[in-house]
């Protein structure tokens, strides 16, 4: 499975220098990864759409976190019945989910440049 994008854009800022779009979207993440975690909570639409994902793949399927932040709260409830994988770009959010979520995976990558061979995941969430 190869998921790809469109190079990152570079612009130019006052200072008449380049810079990468992805880079400050990174570096913003980073910045607010403690804040971010903090305002999750675990009664969201998305956290609450994991039953039925659960009730659809046997127990111990491998999925995906496409963006998966700090671990928590999707990652966490994925990783009670699932073997998963997180990635996401932000090197603060990733340092967080392996503290959050130690029984998971996690992979410190843009999810729109992936290269897992076909079929490693049973399931995608994002």
């Amino acid at each position: 499975m190869r998921l790809t994008a469109a190079p990152a854009e570079s612009a130019e800022g006052r200072t008449g220098q380049a810079f990468d779009k992805g880079d400050i979207v990174r570096a913003g993440y980073n910045a607010i990864a403690a804040q971010y975690m903090a305002n999750r909570r675990d009664d969201s639409d998305d956290v609450r759409l994991l039953a039925e994902l659960g009730q659809r793949l046997p127990l111990g399927a491998k999925v995906l976190d496409a963006g998966c932040g700090a671990g928590v709260p999707v990652t966490r409830a994925l990783a009670q019945w699932f073997e998963v994988t997180g990635v996401d770009f932000s090197e603060a959010q990733i340092a967080l989910a392996r503290q959050n979520v130690p029984q998971a995976r996690f992979v410190c990558a843009d999810i729109t440049q992936l290269d897992f061979p076909d079929g490693t995941f049973d399931a995608i969430v994002s």
